[in-house]
């Protein structure tokens, strides 16, 4: 079969974007696209698929984490550029997909484990960096922990932000007694996924004056507790450590980081038990339905 004639960026980004960036209007990840749309234009000129680019982001993220890991300040500045790499690259697997057409579950699983050793390497990784210089035992202790801390709750906020999804298919399938009752139109909660998703969307928040202020807080927090963010604060301390030889900013960035881990992750864990868990789950069942329901009639 011929090859497609390689588009331009501009109708490639069409391609590849179409939808995205109406879903996720948020700036940092517009830019973040807009980068790695160049990196997806040179690499659908070679051979490379877009499992071998997700393989590639795996190894990115778990080569980071270990070189985030080592002594030397230099070389763990390294680990966070394969990092910043490997954030790049994991927008460009999924649109050498679209543009090819080649779609595969596989893939997205591959995807979710490079997102494990990311989140998880990243704070695991800083608290043995700065275990390797502290200077007594409990400070070496303090900063394992912080690491610990953080990279369990920043695993456990990415698997269970989506629980409801998980349920339905393990469980509600398989029992229906689990089903909730109820209808999963109206008003969504401002701290749950769903009004998330519609604010990344640029949908028009509540004219409640209260509400909007606790839909930029959850927004806010959100932003701070995101692998990007502290990543830039990451490279940001260990270009302090590399040039002064301090690494205080390094340690207060973990130690708070992983602190906000614990509350979001807690916040989260009430939130699906009150709103999230019930509302996704008679989402995704109308949804499957509908399509059920197109099938047969097609």
């Amino acid at each position: 079969m011929a090859e497609r004639t390689i588009p331009n960026i501009t109708t490639l980004r069409e391609i590849c974007h179409r939808g995205k960036l109406e879903k996720d209007r948020r700036s940092w990840y517009a830019a973040s696209r807009s980068v790695a749309i160049y990196i997806t234009w040179l690499l659908i000129h070679t051979g490379v698929t877009a499992n071998q680019v997700t393989l590639m982001t795996v190894s990115l993220s778990l080569a980071g984490a270990i070189l985030l890991a080592t002594p030397p300040a230099w070389l763990a500045l390294c680990g966070a550029g394969l990092m910043l790499t490997y954030h790049l690259l994991d927008k460009v697997d999924g649109d050498v997909a679209r543009y090819r057409g080649t779609f595969s579950i596989v893939g997205v699983y591959m995807d979710e484990v490079g997102h494990g050793l990311a989140f998880g390497g990243l704070f695991f990784g800083l608290g043995l960096h700065l275990a390797w210089g502290a200077e007594t035992i409990a400070g070496a202790i303090l900063v394992l922990a912080a690491g610990g801390v953080g990279a369990l709750g920043m695993v456990l906020i990415r698997h269970h932000k989506s629980a409801g999804f998980t349920l339905y298919a393990q469980y509600v399938l398989v029992q229906p007694a689990l089903m909730p009752e109820g209808e999963p139109d109206g008003p969504a909660h401002p701290l749950s996924r769903e009004a998330a998703h519609r604010s990344r969307r640029g949908e028009a928040t509540s004219s409640s004056a209260w509400l909007r202020s606790l839909t930029t807080l959850r927004e806010t927090v959100l932003m701070l507790a995101d692998f990007v963010f502290i990543l830039a604060l990451v490279v940001m301390g260990l270009l302090i450590e590399v040039t002064t030889g301090s690494a205080a900013f390094l340690a207060a960035v973990l130690v708070v980081e992983a602190a906000l881990q614990a509350v979001v992750l807690v916040a989260l864990f009430l939130i699906n038990s009150s709103t999230n868990i019930r509302s996704e789950i008679l989402r995704v069942d109308r949804l499957a339905r509908d399509r059920a329901a197109r099938m047969r009639d097609a």
